[in-house]
């Protein structure tokens, strides 16, 4: 299911998919010559009922992608976009041979190959092409041929022999395409209900896309064991980062899985920064701050790159999010509230949803948020006294 953002990519390049209109998730039949051949469902047969197709991504339904494929895509373009994303043909990273993958269909029908591969199953790609499509979306629609060589120095006069150079594709997906696939690979991760809960991270905002699948053993698919995949990439906003990871097991669980992808992500991003010279490039694990001092908290949390946020006028800490022992990345808020009993309304641009609501919870007011993503306007200008029950609408994207 890792494969399905191309399908979706592709339909709000082209401008034929509207992502709140609906369609009717659970099985789909496929029809060839008047017979049904094969019936695509989705999570237990039953679906989620008439959903939007955001939702359905969200959801990682197989439906959806065959709606599209039969109503919407031009089979063209999506072939053609598969071929610039380097989908299904070999290709050498700094000399060493990559495979190709199988390509299913045949490109001339809508065959149930073609169907199939939309959503992950019908042909193969390996990893490497993997990270390279999903690139796209980091990079204004075009990919980023990776490399594993940086430079080569010759140790005697510290000449560079070889130095690498950033290659990108031509223009695949339109920027607001890109930007559309952000929100909703965010939503993936970030919304209540989705497939990707387990990669979800307070200190960092992670977006991607799951995939799981049923293993072959004996001629039969097997009913305890299957496969797990996971494209991660971050920030949110403007994503450094892209992590892969897949394995298999015999349960359906993500959560082991979810805490090595963030921990990978947090430690690449630390060290991607441009102040890895002024700080630790390892995370760093919050104590518990109850009962000290608030001067000397926010000394020791900006010591370490943090950042942070006072709630109340007190002199002593009451509260805190995240709570002690979490994992944070240079740059993260740290909300302490005191034992003040005056609020004040903080400048929440920028902040995510997690920290909106963190706070929210530290102070008893109510927050209503509109969109997805960072916070870019508030309906409460900052410095304005809080009471309990206050209303704040929040607006991200």
């Amino acid at each position: 299911s890792v494969f399905k953002p191309f399908v979706y990519a592709n339909a709000l390049t082209d401008g034929v998919l509207d992502l709140d209109s609906k369609y009717e998730s659970g099985t789909y039949d496929y029809v060839s010559n008047g017979r049904v051949i094969a019936t695509i469902h989705d999570h237990n047969r039953t679906g989620w009922g008439r959903i939007t197709y955001r939702d359905g991504l969200y959801h990682s339904s197989n439906t959806a992608i065959c709606h599209i494929l039969a109503e919407h895509t031009n089979m063209s373009s999506l072939i053609e976009d598969y071929k610039n994303l380097g989908l299904f043909q070999t290709s050498k990273v700094d000399g060493l041979f990559s495979g190709s993958g199988v390509k299913g269909y045949d490109g001339k029908t809508k065959s149930l190959e073609y169907f199939t591969t939309g959503f992950g199953q019908g042909s193969s790609v390996t990893t490497l092409q993997l990270l390279r499509g999903y690139s796209a979306f980091a990079n204004d629609g075009r990919t980023v041929e990776p490399y594993l060589v940086e430079k080569v120095v010759n140790p005697t006069n510290g000449k560079t022999l070889y130095s690498a150079k950033t290659s990108y594709s031509k223009k695949i997906y339109s920027t607001e395409a890109v930007a559309q696939m952000r929100t909703l690979l965010y939503g993936v991760v970030n919304i209540d209900g989705s497939t990707g809960r387990d990669y979800r991270d307070s200190s960092v905002e992670i977006i991607g896309k799951t995939g799981t699948g049923q293993i072959a053993e004996n001629g039969a698919y097997s009913a305890s064991k299957h496969t797990h995949s996971f494209v991660d990439m971050a920030p949110y906003r403007d994503p450094e980062v892209e992590v892969i990871v897949w394995f298999q097991n015999e349960s359906s669980g993500t959560n082991y899985s979810g805490e090595l992808v963030k921990s990978i992500t947090k430690s690449a991003l630390n060290i991607l920064s441009k102040d890895t010279e002024k700080v630790n490039s390892t995370p760093y694990v919050l104590n518990n701050y109850m009962n000290q001092s608030t001067s000397y908290v926010e000394g020791i949390l900006k010591k370490h790159s943090l950042t942070p946020i006072r709630i109340g006028d007190g002199s002593t800490v009451v509260g805190q999010y995240p709570s002690s022992t979490t994992e944070v990345t240079m740059g993260s808020k740290v909300l302490l509230l005191t034992d003040g009993q005056k609020y004040t309304m903080p400048s929440m641009l920028g902040w995510s949803r997690k920290e909106a609501e963190a706070f929210a919870s530290l102070t008893g007011v109510e927050i209503k948020m509109n969109g997805l993503g960072s916070i870019y306007a508030q309906s409460i200008t900052k410095g304005t006294e809080l009471k309990q029950g206050t209303e704040i609408e929040l607006y991200a994207k």
